[in-house]
């Protein structure tokens, strides 16, 4: 609610102002009151108001003065002057105070109400820039872009951050990789856009801010200053977990920090990081604390880690020595020297695997050319008893893996890639997925979304995204066209989800644009 002082000499016209204008409805709360421009600049000192209706003509200081020393201490605050016909040219003044209006006395009731409605809205839409700033700016904190005690307290005063010690809540949602797979992005979309509001919701009485990582994982920064634990918000997370899965078939991952200060935001950042990754051992739907993981479940995790990033490379560069020389010391040395469950070896056996196919299908090559039809891997895997046999599994698929992609390297066609680009160009304003592209240019899903990637620095996704608001942002340059039709006209069913994406993408409701 937005807080509104009224300064004036004359008792009847604050009582008016007080009781006549209904404040709540207008997003306003009525905060105090004085006579003189003295009392109003000692009042809002106290009451730090961000609207103040004042008089001109006063005793001992008029309003104009008194609103350039607000100014001082309130630079934010608006202002609307009230003046009568004898002080008309004198209040053209109030253009250097940045007033927002002036109006004549005797005061028309529609007329200020207009005037407050039109500042409100100002304040909304300088809400909404300063949340997308100070979102930005946090995000470049915790990955560290931006460091040193003297930074973080100069972006902390800027952006109205009231934090000291912290912890990190990274939420993830569990349907993404389906959702890669079946192209079903809208759903996504509406799920995390779900689960910002609910989670927000059951954190309101905290001091907290919400920040989006990825396409998928968004941080919860909640200030821990009058707050001991992290686990006391343990009953939140698992009402929010329930509450989520009952309204979409999927569920949610929670990862939590310890405790740390803002200085260290980064590492507070990491460990959050690591105790959502922890799922790979607790499974979907678990909340993790960073402060139960066992260092040296925190050492494998990393190395499993490492080792899943270099097999993508090594694979792709050919590397025939290496891939083994990577195999064999995962599976000789280091499953048998630390003791690793037999269930976590086949659940990363599986990983292992599916990375291999995954990197398969960005070259266009059918997974039945290297495995042959109805290959179960799940069944196959759970079968095996050994490290060894499973050693043996996964190194044979490995190198079917990296012989089909030597075959097939040299024989893709750049040129479809550019038939492909120019495809989505032409159809963007169709309901178009990924299928559609792959079978008008006859390459894989995943190779199209690598190569689009590598062209323009876009995903698919994000490509069609931009090429749509660059056209909604021209046609709502004209008046004719209701935001409705704009949605059609773009390929969008649902107008709703695409102003959600249009604000996502600007800033800006396709309304506020306009």
């Amino acid at each position: 609610m937005l807080k509104v002082m009224v300064v004036d000499d004359e008792y009847l016209d604050r009582e008016g102002m007080k009781k006549t204008i209904d404040w709540a409805s207008l997003g306003c709360v009525f905060s105090g009151e004085a006579k003189d421009g003295y009392e109003g600049i000692e009042l809002a000192k106290i009451i730090k108001p961000n609207i103040v209706i004042t008089d001109i003509s006063m005793p001992r200081i008029n309003g104009l003065e008194m609103a350039n020393k607000i100014k001082e201490f309130l630079p934010e605050c608006k202002f609307i002057i009230i003046t009568g016909y004898d002080d008309f040219e004198y209040a053209k003044a109030a253009v250097k105070i940045n007033a927002i209006d002036f109006i004549l006395k005797p005061v028309d009731e529609n007329e200020l109400i207009d005037s407050i409605k039109n500042i409100s809205y100002q304040f909304e839409r300088n809400i909404k820039r300063k949340h997308i700033a100070r979102e930005k700016i946090l995000l470049d904190i915790m990955r560290g872009k931006i460091r040193g005690k003297e930074s973080i307290d100069k972006i902390k005063k800027e952006y109205s951050i009231e934090i000291n010690d912290l912890c990190i809540v990274c939420i993830e949602n569990d349907y993404y990789e389906k959702a890669l797979e079946s192209d079903s992005f809208d759903v996504l979309f509406s799920a995390n856009e779900y689960a910002k509001e609910l989670i927000c919701e059951r954190l309101s009485q905290y001091t907290y801010y919400l920040v989006e990582c990825h396409d998928n994982i968004f941080a919860i920064l909640i200030s821990m200053d009058n707050v001991l634990y992290p686990k006391s918000f343990r009953d939140i997370f698992i009402d929010f977990q329930k509450k989520f899965s009952s309204v979409f078939s999927t569920t949610v991952t929670i990862g939590v920090s310890n405790v740390g200060s803002i200085y260290d935001i980064k590492k507070v950042y990491e460990e959050s990081k690591q105790a959502l990754k922890n799922k790979l051992y607790s499974g979907n739907n678990s909340i993790n604390y960073f402060m139960d993981l066992k260092k040296e479940n925190i050492v494998k995790w990393s190395y499993i880690i490492s080792f899943e990033k270099e097999l993508r490379i090594v694979l792709k560069a050919g590397d025939r020595t290496k891939i083994r020389n990577k195999l064999d010391n995962l599976y000789i040395k280091f499953f048998t020297s630390n003791h690793i469950s037999n269930s976590i070896i086949k659940q990363i056996s599986i990983d292992i695997i599916l990375i291999a196919l995954k990197t398969l299908s960005e070259y266009n090559i059918s997974i039945e050319e290297v495995m042959g039809k109805n290959f179960d891997i799940y069944r196959k895997i759970e079968n095996y008893k050994t490290i060894k046999q499973m050693h043996n599994l996964v190194s044979d698929i490995i190198f079917n893996v990296f012989r089909c992609i030597k075959l097939k390297n040299a024989t893709i066609s750049e040129n479809s890639i550019d038939k492909a680009i120019q495809y989505i160009n032409e159809h963007y304003n169709e309901n178009i997925s990924l299928s559609d592209v792959s079978k008008n240019v006859y390459l894989s899903e995943s190779y199209i979304c690598r190569k689009i990637k590598s062209a323009t620095g876009m995903s698919f996704v994000e490509y069609i995204t931009k090429l749509r608001m660059e056209k909604a942002i021209e046609y709502l340059q004209n008046p004719n066209y209701k935001i409705v039709d704009i949605a059609k006209k773009l390929g969008y069913s649902d107008y709703r989800y695409f102003s959600r994406i249009f604000k996502k993408y600007t800033g800006y409701s396709p309304s506020d644009w306009k």
